[in-house]
């Protein structure tokens, strides 16, 4: 059985990068492709032919297509594309809840991009000074004030190409500070755990889930240690705390990509 056309080419383009259509059809096909956004690139991003070549412009970055266009007579047109990153992650912003915090307050930190080009391979959390998070994977964290004076937040984002690194500055204070708190997020996953406080397991029930979709579960201690790791396909499942210490834990699901996270309490 004759295949469809396809395009063999890279997924990420630091410098230069070359597409090559196969064309499996019966029928003779005019070939012709185009490349966009054009203004990533010093080369042509028009041409003709199964072979497309392109070099990316100095310091460019972002999301790029390519699409094969196969036309002729008696024969139905065909359109093909494939998607690609440019360069190095794309400029981003650091959030963070609070510039100032207590001891033992927890809060988020996350980054944003407002043309979603961060093309990122990996991600990596530091603290130092006076707070300690959690360094995970995701594009949201958690950071908490451990001692009184200045601490530092910082994200750094890497693919093939490069990295790009972003830092913001806490204050912790001991002053006229009352109850520690931690702030939980806005569900957008529909998560429910319960009970909470919980003594020997939690359940995790999850709305409108594809289960063939994974679902990762991950515990951290306040001060940002990973204590509990574990992957569901299931819409509904337990965590065993049996084994956990009490005291207030960190729960991340991270649900298609997307973390939420909550806090649970061991008793």
């Amino acid at each position: 059985m004759t295949g469809l056309p396809s395009i063999n080419g890279p997924n990420v383009i630091c410098e230069a990068g070359e597409f090559t259509l196969f064309n499996n059809l019966v029928c003779d096909k005019d070939i012709s492709w185009v490349v966009e956004p054009g203004g990533l690139f010093n080369s042509a991003t028009t041409g003709v032919g199964n072979i497309a070549s392109v070099s990316v412009k100095p310091n460019a970055n972002g999301n790029a297509v390519i699409t094969y266009f196969l036309t002729s007579d008696g024969c139905n047109d065909i359109e093909i594309d494939h998607e690609f990153l440019v360069g190095s992650p794309c400029p981003f912003d650091l959030f963070i809840q609070r510039d100032e915090v207590c001891e033992g307050e927890t809060w988020y930190a996350w980054i944003g991009s407002s043309n979603e080009c961060l093309n990122d391979s990996q991600i990596t959390w530091n603290f130092s000074g006076a707070i300690t998070g959690m360094n995970n994977s995701s594009r949201r964290t958690t950071y908490t004030g451990i001692s009184n004076g200045i601490g530092r937040i910082c994200i750094t984002v890497t693919n093939e190409c490069g990295s790009r690194t972003q830092c913001e500055d806490v204050i912790v204070n001991l002053d006229d500070c009352g109850p520690i708190r931690i702030r939980e997020n806005y569900s957008t996953n529909n998560v429910t755990v319960y009970p909470n406080p919980a003594k020997d397991f939690i359940k995790i029930s999850l709305g409108n889930k594809d289960e063939t979709r994974v679902t990762k579960a991950r515990i951290y201690t306040t001060t940002g240690l990973l204590v509990h790791e574990s992957a569901f396909y299931e819409s509904n499942f337990d965590i065993d705390l049996m084994d956990f210490s009490t005291g207030l834990y960190i729960l991340e699901i991270d649900v298609d990509g997307v973390p939420e996270i909550q806090k649970i309490y061991k008793l």
